[in-house]
């Protein structure tokens, strides 16, 4: 995988995921037909019909694909950017930053514990096309410049991988477990 950080990056932009209203996908295609740039889009989805009326040449949909796909896409892509208003957690987010690409996100949520702003990415703040066309032009810039640290992003992304977040999670409960028995046991014991 280290070979797939470093080696070129093809002229394209990815979004996937569930194709729906809440994901705000349409600001994507809105701006990248606006531009006439390179946009793949991966997942199905109630709002899929809308955004092919709105998407313009340089916007591709690939539907649903496998894992296998997903990832040699996400290793190929220039950046990718989620537009996903108070997400949870993102695993989207998380799966394009341990291939090693820049995100541009917006910030609220989830992904504002996740992702480094101006290390792993930028954050957008408004789902206004205008704002978000200044963000991304930020984002385009930087990546050409070759501001990003792709190893870096990945690496950074590594601290949320499955095994590693569940051996974190569960040394928290346990403490957090700990805690709350022995204050019980001191406040028994002080009565």
């Amino acid at each position: 995988n280290e070979c797939l950080l470093e080696k070129n990056r093809e002229d394209f932009y990815l979004i996937s995921g569930r194709l729906s209203s809440y994901k705000n996908f349409d600001i994507v295609v809105k701006l990248f037909t606006k531009l006439n740039k390179n946009l793949i889009v991966i997942g199905t989805g109630n709002e899929e019909n809308y955004l092919r009326e709105l998407a313009g040449p340089t916007i591709k949909f690939l539907g649903k694909v496998s894992d296998e796909i997903l990832d040699e896409y996400l290793w190929k892509s220039k950046g990718y950017i989620f537009p996903v208003v108070e997400e949870d957690f993102g695993i989207a987010l998380v799966e394009a930053l341990n291939h090693g690409n820049p995100v541009l996100c917006h910030n609220s949520g989830g992904p504002k514990e996740i992702m480094r702003d101006g290390i792993d990415g930028i954050f957008f703040q408004n789902l206004d096309l205008e704002d978000f066309e200044k963000k991304f032009h930020q984002f385009e810039a930087k990546i050409n410049n070759h501001e990003f640290n792709r190893r870096e992003i990945s690496q950074y992304a590594q601290r949320f991988d499955e095994k590693i977040f569940s051996e974190k999670f569960s040394l928290f409960v346990s403490n957090k477990w700990r805690e709350f028995y022995e204050q019980k046991t001191k406040k028994t014991s002080t009565k």
